[in-house]
């Protein structure tokens, strides 16, 4: 009885003092660090007010209606979120379609290339009366462009991001992988009036046309541009610099608007 009791005894001093070397332990080890605070850009303090261009599309394979319908609404709202006064871009639209009407066709009917000077010409005028008219501070131009890979791996680097080539039922690369893939991509650029360029950041979206072995896939319209969880990511990435909020890094496009 004696040596049962003593083993118990030895038992729960045992217990005791793992509790105890679990507890100071637990106090000896310092906190996770705090999330990174993002540096503020020099400028922010400056923009006040944000004026969106209507979205542009430089691929047919993904139509410009459909990528103003998935992100016009999400970047307002989340420069609405973080502060920021917002003319949507109707006011944009408007304004241009004035000017143009005064300057003439942009645009060679017969080639699709710009005038270089009357773009310029309606720009500047645009930019102009959105600074004196709404206070505009800088003007946010959204993009969607089309990254093409060749010979690809199973997820291509594609504007930042690695993303899955589109195909039926699921990529499963054979060989060394795609011939060509094609993977949207949204690009932003943020200018202050009269075009000095504040920054430019592009996020990868989404597989939208692969060929393999001599056999081309093409996502469906339908498909396009649907998954939200892609679409905020992409937003969250482009508009970081003002969000003032953690974002995946992203590299700058090569070449600006």
């Amino acid at each position: 009885m004696r040596a049962g009791a003593a083993n118990r005894r030895g038992i729960s001093r045992t217990v005791w003092i793992a509790v105890g070397l679990l507890a100071s332990l637990a106090c000896s080890t310092p906190p996770p660090p705090p999330p990174p605070v993002p540096e503020i850009p020099a400028w922010r303090d400056g923009v006040r007010t944000i004026a969106i261009a209507p979205l542009f599309s430089t691929t047919s394979r993904v139509a410009r209606a459909q990528a103003a319908g998935a992100f016009e609404a999400r970047v307002t709202k989340r420069l609405v979120d973080a502060g920021f006064d917002v003319v949507g871009s109707e006011v944009w639209d408007a304004t241009w379609r004035r000017y143009v009407e005064d300057v003439g066709p942009i645009f060679d009917a017969s080639t699709g290339k710009p005038d270089e000077e009357r773009h310029a010409l309606v720009r500047d005028a645009v930019h102009r009366e959105l600074a004196e008219a709404r206070n505009v501070d800088a003007i946010l131009l959204l993009e969607i462009r089309v990254h093409e890979t060749f010979g690809s791996r199973r997820a291509p680097e594609a504007c930042g991001q690695r993303i899955q080539p589109w195909w039926p039922g699921g990529w499963q690369p054979q060989g060394d992988g795609a011939l060509l893939v094609r993977i949207s991509c949204l690009v932003g650029f943020l200018v202050v009036p009269g075009g000095e360029q504040l920054f430019a950041r592009q996020s990868g979206l989404e597989g939208v046309e692969t060929w393999d072995a001599q056999t081309r896939a093409v996502r469906p319209e339908a498909e396009m541009l649907q998954d939200a969880a892609v679409l905020d990511r992409a937003v969250d990435v482009v508009l970081a610099p003002l969000l003032l909020a953690p974002a995946p890094d992203a590299a700058p496009p090569a070449d600006g608007a």
